[in-house]
């Protein structure tokens, strides 16, 4: 996905539960490290506490205390 240009809109809604959440999703997600990004989330909360951020070539793995 190409960069949200400056003074661009984002809108989405809050996930309180993410772990009851199953699957893939693409969701707006806020980390320490890279801000807000949009990624395709692939939901190992059960399997192995992470949470699988994939953008089209470049997945990395965000354990659940990591906020």
């Amino acid at each position: 996905m190409a960069p949200v240009s400056d003074g661009s809109w984002v809108t989405g809604e809050y996930v309180s539960e993410l772990a009851k959440r199953s699957g893939t999703d693409s969701l707006i997600v806020v980390t320490k490290e890279d801000g807000i990004v949009f990624k395709v989330v692939d939901n190992k909360l059960k399997e192995n506490g992470t949470l699988l951020l994939r953008h089209q070539s470049d997945p990395f793995a965000l354990r659940s205390g990591d906020r």
